[in-house]
C-alpha cells in the first residue's frame, strides 16, 4: 500500500522555526527537517540490512515537494532489507546438520559418542533432507528400539532430533519447528536410584568383605587391596570413575587435599577432596603396593570407567551386598548420614560435588567450603573407622 503523502507547498512554507530542529513527515521514509535558523531539510529514512538508515537529499526549496517525493521512491526501493536479499539456504540433510550442530558444541567425548548413538538409530532418515523429516517418520525411524522397549533411549534420540531441528530453525534451514513434543508420545518410565544401605549397615559391608576369605576360590592376597579401594571411594565419596582417575600428583599436601582435575569431574570444574586421617592411613597403605601413576591400581589397557565399574562391583559382589547396594549407593549413604547429624546442607551437598547454586550465585559465590566438609569428612570418616575397625586394621 502507498505511504499516504501528508505535506503541500503551502503547508512547507508556512512551517516556522522552533528553538530546536523538529520533523514533519511526509510518509514512505521522506521528512522534513526546519531548524532553528529556518532552513528546511529533505530527510529520509529507511531500514537496510536491520539498521535505521538517515540521509539528506538537499534543502527545500531547490529539490521541490514533488522532486523530493520522486527520490524518495527511488531510494526506497534500492534499500532492499539486506535478509530479504539472502539466499534461500539449500536443503541440507539430517547428517549435515548435526554435524554443523556437533561442530558448536563443547561436548564430554562420552556424550559425542552417545549423540553418534543416536543418530545412528535413525537409519536412512539422516539422509533426507531436514525438512522432510515429520514425527511420524522421526518415532518410526526408532522402531527398533522401541520393540526391544529400550524406551529411555528412544525419548533421549527424539529429544535430540529437536535440539538439531531448533539449531536448524535458527540458522533458516526450518521455517517451522514441528518435532518439539515427539519425544513426549512415549511413555518412559520413571527412573530408579542407586541402591544404597543405611550408613547403620555399612559394617556389614566390611563383615561381608572380611568373610569372603573363606570362600574357596577367592585369593587371600586381594582382601586387603579390596578393603583399601572401597574404604578410598567411602573415604573421598567420589563418583567411581572419579576414584579411579585420581593421580598420585593430585596430592596437595600443603593444603591436605586430593584435587580431581576437571576433565575428571561430572561438574567440569577441579574438585578439593579433604584428606582426612583415616584417608591418609588408606593413601599410604596403597603407596606401598603402588606400581604406576594412578592410586588405585590399574592395567593400562582399560579405560577409567570400566575398571571403575568391574572394580567396584566385583567388591561388593565379594562382600555379598551387590542386590542390595551399588557403588554410587555409597554417595547416597553419606548423604543421608548428613542430614541425620544435621550437618550443614551446602557443606553436605559440597562434600559430594553437587551444584546448588545458579550460575548468578556461582559467579559471586568463589568459596568450595574446604574447611567446612573437612570437619564434615573427618566425623563421616570416624564413623567409617569405627565400621571397619572389628574386621581390618590400617
Amino acid at each position: 500500500m502507498a505511504a499516504k503523502c501528508k505535506l503541500t507547498d503551502i503547508g512547507i512554507r508556512s512551517l516556522k522555526p522552533r528553538a530546536t530542529h523538529y520533523t514533519i513527515s511526509d510518509g514512505g521514509g521522506l521528512s522534513l527537517r526546519v531548524f532553528p535558523n529556518g532552513k528546511k531539510v529533505w530527510i529520509i529514512r529507511k531500514m537496510s540490512g536491520g539498521k535505521s538508515v538517515t540521509f539528506s537529499l538537499g534543502s527545500y526549496p531547490e529539490i521541490s515537494l514533488a522532486s523530493a517525493r520522486a527520490h524518495a521512491q527511488e531510494q526506497c526501493a534500492a534499500m532492499v532489507d539486506n535478509r530479504r536479499k539472502e539466499t534461500p539456504p539449500e536443503a541440507m540433510s539430517l547428517k549435515q546438520v548435526y554435524d554443523l550442530w556437533m561442530q558448536s558444541r563443547t561436548i564430554r567425548p562420552k556424550t559425542r559418542r552417545m549423540s553418534d548413538y543416536f543418530l545412528k538409530c535413525f537409519g536412512s532418515l539422516s539422509e533426507l533432507p531436514f525438512e522432510q523429516i515429520t514425527p511420524m517418520r522421526a518415532r518410526a525411524a526408532l522402531s527398533r528400539l522401541l520393540v526391544s522397549k529400550k524406551l529411555a533411549a528412544a525419548s533421549q534420540a527424539l529429544n535430540m532430533l529437536a535440539s538439531i531441528e531448533r539449531f536448524a530453525c535458527g540458522l533458516g534451514f526450518v521455517e517451522t519447528p514441528h518435532l518439539q513434543f515427539v519425544a513426549r508420545t512415549i511413555a518412559v518410565p520413571a527412573p530408579t536410584h542407586a541402591r544404597y544401605l543405611p550408613a547403620a549397615q555399612l559394617s556389614d559391608v566390611y563383615k561381608g568383605l572380611f568373610d569372603s576369605r573363606l570362600h574357596p576360590n577367592f585369593y587371600q592376597s586381594k582382601l586387603m587391596p579390596y578393603f583399601l579401594a572401597f574404604t578410598l571411594l567411602v573415604c573421598t565419596l567420589l563418583r567411581t570413575q572419579e576414584a579411579c582417575s585420581i593421580k598420585w600428583q593430585d596430592i596437595d599436601e600443603a593444603h591436605q587435599c586430593i584435587v580431581v582435575p576437571a576433565r575428571y569431574m561430572k561438574c567440569k570444574e577441579p574438585f578439593r577432596v579433604p584428606i582426612s586421617t583415616q584417608l591418609r592411613k588408606v593413601l599410604d597403605a596403597l603407596k606401598t603396593q603402588s606400581t604406576c601413576d594412578f592410586i588405585l591400581p590399574r592395567r593400562a589397557s582399560s579405560a577409567a570407567s570400566e575398571r571403575s565399574n568391574i572394580l567396584f562391583r566385583r567388591i561388593l559382589t565379594r562382600a555379598g551386598v551387590i542386590d542390595r547396594m551399588s557403588p554410587h549407593g555409597v554417595r547416597s549413604m553419606a548423604r543421608s548420614y548428613f542430614a541425620e547429624q544435621g550437618f550443614d546442607f551446602i557443606a553436605s551437598e559440597g562434600c559430594l560435588a553437587h551444584r546448588i547454586e545458579n550460575k548468578v550465585q556461582r559467579s559471586y559465590q568463589r568459596t568450595d567450603y574446604l574447611e567446612q566438609r573437612r570437619v564434615i569428612m573427618q566425623k563421616w570418616c570416624d564413623y567409617v573407622e569405627s565400621c571397619y575397625l572389628p574386621y581390618f586394621v590400617l
